[in-house]
């Protein structure tokens, strides 16, 4: 009998899905970071990704560990690669132009990127986003821009007493 027409035991081979690019970005992701681990890597991806309807966050997280650890050192040599080609070319003058105008821009345009980035990933910046996810999800908060919806309709009179007696117990408890 040949290999082929006898059954195969255990699990199935994966399906062969193309998470190359969910790969580029945790390379990405672990670059400029470098204290970021992995799964915490994954995670933020798929926070701004888009799940296919049936597939489930646990079984993709998953999938990509899998994934990374075979082929997570080449998708980060591919991205430092890209970086070091970029800044290359981004200073080199033979590229950008012969003269010096066009490299000092060059310069000055990298120096403005790597500002703003250390802006946007600044301390202040991360605990102002930290507190306004916590007002999007405080009940509180939602009580009073519902009041703000319905302004001047009865039910904003009661959701703004049911506030009140809301923010009176809060401060009587002290949390």
């Amino acid at each position: 009998m040949s290999n082929k027409s006898k059954l195969q035991r255990g699990r199935p081979r994966g399906t062969g899905k193309d998470d190359s690019p969910l790969l580029r970005k945790i390379a990405v992701l672990m670059i400029d970071d470098d204290s970021l681990k992995m799964t915490t890597a994954i995670k933020r991806v798929l926070n701004n990704t888009e799940l296919k309807p049936g597939e489930m966050p646990a079984t993709v997280i998953r999938r990509l560990q899998h994934k990374w650890k075979e082929h997570g050192p080449a998708f980060l040599a591919k991205e430092r690669q890209r970086r070091t080609n970029l800044a290359a070319t981004a200073i080199n003058p033979s590229v950008i132009g012969a003269n010096g105008e066009n490299s000092k821009r060059a310069a000055q345009f990298i120096k403005e990127q790597e500002q703003k980035s250390k802006m946007v990933n600044s301390p202040g910046v991360r605990s102002a986003l930290r507190e306004q996810m916590r007002r999007a999800h405080d009940p509180l908060e939602q009580m009073r821009r519902a009041r703000e919806m319905l302004y001047g309709r009865t039910l904003a009179r009661r959701l703004g007493a049911v506030e009140r007696q809301a923010e009176a117990w809060r401060r009587l408890i002290g949390s």
